[in-house]
């Protein structure tokens, strides 16, 4: 019996179908413009079959990708190729611990979510839930690792700004609600904005994080369903700045 295609290679197979399909295109048309035959591209959605990164490339400009969404892609697919460690589910303590330093690292940390509150913000029973959600079994340590995270918005020298898409707000309890606005109103480096969904950029498919040193942007942290993706490269930054700048825009003070 054929193994289980990985995480990744779902995840890759996934955005490439859901692209494909918001294009317009039929495999067969698919097929002909990455130069494979029209039933190879059902095997690259369902995460059975290898697309190379010229491939994907073709595959991206055939269903008009938005910039944002190519970094994305082409870091899954470079990931897969590699079998890079870059692809990974933060689920347990010592996955936390790893998060934790690179928060250390930045100086400007820029969060947009859309499903869930962020973690820095997050009260210990929202934590727990959401944890338990996502099947995380070391419930305990878990939760204690990300609260004591909560303690770098307070670090003088350091800046934190979320978008919080605003059908998130609208399903936490009065205590998770309490934290952040509290956050916002009592901790100078911390900045809280709202964004309804209809006012989303077109480019702002999935959450993540932007961490800056002193230098600019230094990494993406984008969260997927089955893990996170890092992204290092200074092209795939340049596009998550702007992104991050076009969120800003559109969004409203807590």
């Amino acid at each position: 019996m054929p193994a289980e295609p990985s995480a990744a290679r779902q995840e890759l197979g996934r955005l490439l179908a859901a692209r494909r399909r918001a294009s317009g295109t039929n495999t067969r048309d698919m097929g002909e413009a990455i130069g494979r035959s029209h039933s190879h591209v059902p095997r690259v959605e369902r995460g059975t079959g290898q697309i190379s990164l010229d491939e994907a490339r073709r595959w991206l400009d055939r269903a008009g990708a938005p910039a944002a969404e190519r970094s994305t892609v082409l870091a899954l697919v470079e990931a897969v190729a590699a079998e890079s460690t870059a692809w990974r589910l933060e689920t347990g303590a010592e996955l936390q611990q790893q998060a934790a330093e690179r928060i250390d690292r930045a100086t400007l940390i820029e969060s947009f979510v859309w499903q869930i509150v962020p973690g820095l913000l997050q009260t210990p029973a929202y934590c727990r839930r959401a944890a338990a959600r996502f099947g995380v079994t070391d419930l305990d340590a878990y939760v204690s690792t990300r609260v004591l995270r909560q303690a770098v918005l307070e670090q003088p020298g350091r800046a934190f700004r979320f978008v919080i898409c605003s059908q998130v707000l609208d399903h936490i309890d009065k205590t998770q609600r309490a934290q952040i606005e509290q956050a916002d109103e009592e901790l100078a480096g911390v900045t809280v904005r709202v964004i309804d969904f209809a006012d989303l950029p077109v480019r702002a498919t999935c959450s993540f994080d932007l961490h800056s040193d002193d230098s600019g942007p230094v990494r993406v942290g984008i969260e997927l369903p089955h893990g996170g993706l890092e992204l290092t490269r200074a092209e795939d930054l340049a596009v998550y700045r702007q992104l991050y700048d076009q969120l800003l825009e559109a969004a409203r003070p807590l």
